[in-house]
């Protein structure tokens, strides 16, 4: 389950993952959920809160770097906000942490954004 918010004077939109897991089940319904939502706001900057998620797939991490090259190629930012220590752990690991910009709250991920 995600939520998404809007905040259009700013150009900015939060999308709130409440899972505390991105695994097999949900993952091709929230990877199409989030090319669209790239899609749609060219130019916008998107806030991907993962506060609740405690474990990731390793296909949703291919998912998560899916997302951050359509953004890029469409002009969109992406920043991963208030990831639980064994998230950023495996985006370390994995070396992923470099491609991403990650902001431990909202009032660092929107000054990321701007």
């Amino acid at each position: 389950m995600e939520t998404i918010e809007s905040y259009p004077q700013h150009r900015v939109t939060v999308v709130r993952l409440k899972d505390e897991s991105f695994d097999r089940p949900r993952l091709q319904e929230l990877s199409d959920k989030l090319v669209s939502l790239v899609e749609d706001s060219r130019d916008t900057k998107i806030i991907l809160d993962v506060k609740d998620l405690k474990y990731i797939a390793s296909e949703a991490l291919g998912i998560l770097v899916f997302f951050k090259l359509k953004a890029d190629k469409l002009g969109c930012k992406i920043v991963l906000h208030r990831l639980q220590p064994q998230v950023k752990e495996l985006l370390e690991i994995t070396g992923l942490e470099k491609i991403f910009d990650v902001m431990p709250d909202r009032g660092d991920s929107l000054l990321g954004l701007l």
